[in-house]
């Protein structure tokens, strides 16, 4: 857009935090790098409330490294799946 009351000063941080709020970014599989999708989130999450597997476990299953499971399982990623 080209209007002037339409833009705003900001970073770069600050127009992709605009974008996202306003649902203008592809996120989780929509997205063209995403390795999982919404399905295999849940379903790490419930296998990991359920106590019985560790986030090694599950990094080993899904071919991912155990810090992405964790936070997977702890929503700093996924974050729009509840």
């Amino acid at each position: 857009c080209v209007r002037g009351d339409h833009l705003f000063e900001g970073t770069k941080k600050d127009n992709t935090a605009d974008a996202l709020r306003r649902n203008r970014l592809p996120v989780g599989e929509a997205t063209s790098w995403a390795k999982l999708r919404a399905v295999d989130v849940l379903a790490i999450r419930a296998a990991h409330a359920a106590g019985a597997v560790s986030f090694c476990a599950l990094g080993r299953q899904y071919d991912m490294s155990d810090t992405t499971i964790r936070y997977i399982v702890r929503r700093r990623t996924w974050k729009q799946l509840l």
